[in-house]
């Protein structure tokens, strides 16, 4: 496993690009999970999307409601298909149905040509 930020590439081996991923609350308001709610507008998730085309490569419900400054490990995701070359994924907060919120994060990967 490698760290990932804002502002360097990862270096990934070929085959699904998964992440171990852990989010904090630093918001006043509670984070609603969607998990025993019939209505799930409102409720947190992790979005990632294909930095090049915007479309939602998957989406991470949160298992509990995250209170502020509370923490929640989404544990490990999948973020990409196998990728050959360089490849970027936005990760997004969302609130279903409802905006985006937060701090959007952008990784860029880069794979072994095959």
């Amino acid at each position: 496993w490698e760290e990932a930020s804002q502002s360097r590439h990862v270096l990934v081996a070929a085959g699904p690009v998964r992440a171990r991923v852990v989010i904090i609350n630093n918001g006043f308001a509670t984070w609603l999970s969607p998990r025993g709610r019939e209505q799930s507008k409102g409720t947190v998730h992790l979005v990632v999307r294909d930095a090049r085309t915007r479309n939602v490569l998957s989406e991470h419900p949160i298992a509990a409601d995250v209170p502020y400054l509370g923490e929640a490990a989404l544990g490990e995701i999948a973020l990409m298909t196998p990728i050959a070359g360089r490849e970027r994924v936005i990760l997004e907060m969302v609130a279903k149905d409802r905006s985006r919120f937060g701090r959007r994060l952008t990784i860029a990967l880069s794979a072994p040509a095959p």
